[in-house]
């Protein structure tokens, strides 16, 4: 993936979809979960070609010092850029397609799905974050690469 491709939000997404398994057959429809993750565009590039997530990164990358350190993704876009736009370096959105045996295996390692802290801001976030512990990036990245997870480039401004 190119940057001229995350600057414009035009690309493919970037892993097939799930294999099949004991519950879904060759060519059947596998339901996914889309969650959104606003970062920088550097960030964004990285991760859109397959970087994996790391502890180094999640520190470095928070928003706030106090939150746990981890991979935050949101179900609703705007909450997603309004967390980047808290960095001041400019936002890229990703959108993240897990399929449901990949969501049910990270809320069984400890991943935690519920609603969005509301910290400094004034009313609630709409919609859910799903919160990826850093103990769980070894599971991420492996779902990632195996295609259970997707990610592409999400356009803003549609």
């Amino acid at each position: 993936m190119t940057a001229a491709a995350i600057a414009t939000g035009v690309a493919p997404l970037l892993h097939s979809p799930a294999p099949a398994d004991e519950t879904h057959g060759a060519g059947e429809c596998d339901l996914r979960t889309i969650f959104y993750h606003g970062t920088d565009p550097a960030s964004a590039l990285l991760l859109a070609n397959g970087a994996p997530l790391s502890l180094q990164a999640a520190l470095a990358n928070r928003a706030n010092s106090a939150s746990a350190p981890g991979f935050y993704l949101a179900t609703d876009p705007d909450v997603g850029m309004y967390f980047a736009s808290l960095h001041n370096k400019g936002v890229t959105l990703l959108r993240y397609a897990m399929t449901t045996v990949a969501l049910e295996s990270l809320l069984a390692g400890g991943a935690a799905l519920g609603l969005v802290p509301r910290g400094a801001a004034i009313g609630a976030f709409p919609g859910k974050q799903l919160l990826i512990a850093a103990s769980q990036f070894g599971q991420f990245n492996a779902l990632l690469r195996d295609g259970s997870i997707g990610v592409q480039p999400y356009p803003l401004g549609v």
